[in-house]
């Protein structure tokens, strides 16, 4: 999952763009697997949402 960018993604996670998020579903996804995407996001300094647009962009 290394290879996934915010950059590559990050327009469908756009309500602007999107109107609204997408519903998202995680077939057999634990607690543990989701904590283990939450490690990852807090280890590589991530922070997923518009913080993230680029400049010019609304």
């Amino acid at each position: 999952m290394a290879d996934l960018l915010w950059d590559d993604v990050s327009s469908f996670l756009d309500p602007d763009l999107m109107e609204s998020l997408p519903d998202m579903r995680v077939p057999d996804a634990s607690v543990q697997d989701w904590q283990a995407v939450l490690d990852l996001v807090a280890e590589t300094g991530q922070r997923p949402g518009p913080r993230h647009r680029r400049p010019g962009s609304r």
